[in-house]
């Protein structure tokens, strides 16, 4: 007897469908040395200024030790350096070189570009519902951030 197939929730389907669009990103950079997590460290990086490496790893709730693996790949790329901090020479603040923020601005421009033609396909109102919709996920996730 053959097993009935569950059926998929919306929510099930949201999440497959951000796991493949998150693949093709992937699949698609132009800059093959940096993975699309990379980018997005570095762009944590840029964003908070001089993050230690402590605060990046509790940003995108990844262990320590991962963490440093990621800050070593960048630094060894040229895309990202190390400073130690003046008051508490045990902290060590990371900030994205030159060509880290050349390449942070490729990869972003890329992301968005790719983006926006991807929300084309939507009509106006798709649009503006999908923008309702994710303002209300950010709005919730912003809450149960601040409690």
């Amino acid at each position: 007897m053959l097993k009935t197939a569950k059926k998929k929730t919306a929510i099930d389907r949201i999440v497959e469908t951000l796991t493949l669009m998150r693949s093709l990103t992937h699949q698609r950079q132009n800059f093959r040395e940096v993975s699309f997590l990379k980018t997005m460290v570095l762009h944590f990086i840029h964003e908070r200024g001089e993050p230690t490496v402590k605060e990046l790893a509790d940003i995108l709730q990844i262990t320590m030790p991962s963490m440093t693996a990621m800050v070593n790949e960048l630094a060894k790329l040229g895309l990202a350096t190390r400073k130690r901090d003046i008051q508490d020479k045990r902290l060590v603040h990371i900030m994205p070189t030159t060509k880290g923020k050349e390449m942070l601005k490729k990869n972003m421009k890329g992301m968005e570009l790719r983006m926006r033609d991807n929300l084309k396909k939507l009509s106006v109102r798709e649009q503006e519902q999908l923008a309702d919709i994710m303002q209300k996920i950010y709005t919730h996730a912003i809450t149960r951030h601040h409690k």
